[in-house]
């Protein structure tokens, strides 16, 4: 096996956390986004939307997302156990992984991509959000998308 890694990403450091609390190293190679490396030919070849983490197996097979790269792992060694061991622990892990990713992780990644790297101004989609405060839910933070934008390609005429 081989990680695609990128060491400032969040997402490829659950990997990293996820692997290391396994006790299994992985060989890895460092993808550097700032310099596009990403977005070349070869990796696209590797992952078309040129994201990261990616695990590429023995056989060639290509795992992307973090969360799947962990649960195939889990199911490879499920020893110490880390998704949990019965439908309540497993609905558990479940729950605050989603709530890390959509109430912390996804506003914190917006504001990076939008306002320290312009780069991405010009890939996927972009939306603008609200982050605000809600006691009646619980919630730490409550998204209101105000709107979204279809933008083109890098290097795609405007």
């Amino acid at each position: 096996m081989k990680l695609y890694d990128l060491k400032a990403g969040m997402n490829p450091r659950r990997v990293r956390i996820y692997l290391a609390e396994k006790g299994i190293e992985v060989p890895s190679e460092a993808v550097d986004m700032m310099k596009g490396e990403n977005r070349t030919p070869e990796f696209l070849r590797i992952n078309p939307l040129g994201t990261l983490p990616v695990l590429e197996l023995d056989d060639g097979t290509v795992l992307t997302e973090s969360v799947a790269i962990c649960r195939y792992v889990e199911a490879l060694k499920p020893e110490p156990n880390l998704f949990g061991r019965d439908p309540l622990e497993q609905a558990r892990v479940e729950m605050w992984n989603r709530r890390a990713e959509i109430e912390l992780m996804r506003p914190l990644v917006e504001q990076f991509r939008q306002q320290v790297l312009p780069m991405f101004t010009t890939r996927n989609v972009v939306s603008t959000t609200t982050c605000i405060p809600n006691q009646e839910s619980g919630s730490l933070i409550d998204l209101k998308f105000d709107s979204f934008t279809a933008l083109p390609a890098a290097g795609a005429a405007r």
